[in-house]
């Protein structure tokens, strides 16, 4: 009896046409308590390879229900963190938002019905301005491109996750 919901956390990159990606896990933080289990090979400085299956992880939650299920999964899902490579982590936590996924209307052409990338930058901004909302609120001077700024250098994605290690 009861409802589960496994969510398959992949070495992807959601915001970028999931690409694959390789490189070290810097750190790890698996949720846990009832219900909540993460399946998983990981563990900080383990190396994920080049040449792989994507899958990394499979989050399963179970609920007396599914909307109970949904419920633990938002929690899980907030408490799961990888660093040191992208995730569809963000992904899910878009996809349980929604009010198809609630309802279970899923299908094959979901990711499209819903517009996911719309939603992921969504998402995206609304992190960002929760760290910059923390900055205020601590009364940390922040200038434009401050933390954004490296060596010689940009990269949009490393950039973002200095930002969100802040958050």
């Amino acid at each position: 009896n009861g409802h589960a919901i496994e969510y398959r956390i992949n070495a992807e990159d959601p915001y970028n046409l999931f690409l694959p990606q390789c490189g070290i896990i810097n750190q790890l933080v698996i949720p846990g308590g009832p219900k909540i289990r993460f399946d998983t090979c990981l563990y900080p400085n383990y190396v994920v390879p080049n040449k792989f299956d994507s899958l990394i992880g499979k989050l399963i939650i179970w609920g007396r229900n599914r909307h109970r299920a949904i419920h633990l999964s938002k929690h899980a899902l907030k408490e799961l963190a990888i660093s040191g490579i992208k995730t569809n982590i963000d992904l899910h936590k878009v996809i349980i938002k929604t009010q198809e996924f609630k309802k279970g209307n899923l299908s094959t052409d979901f990711l499209n019905r819903i517009n996911i990338s719309k939603n992921l930058k969504h998402f995206e901004r609304m992190k960002l301005a929760a760290i910059m909302q923390i900055f205020k609120l601590f009364n940390i001077p922040f200038q434009s491109g401050q933390i954004l700024k490296s060596k010689g250098f940009s990269n949009r994605w490393k950039d973002f996750a200095k930002i969100e290690q802040i958050g």
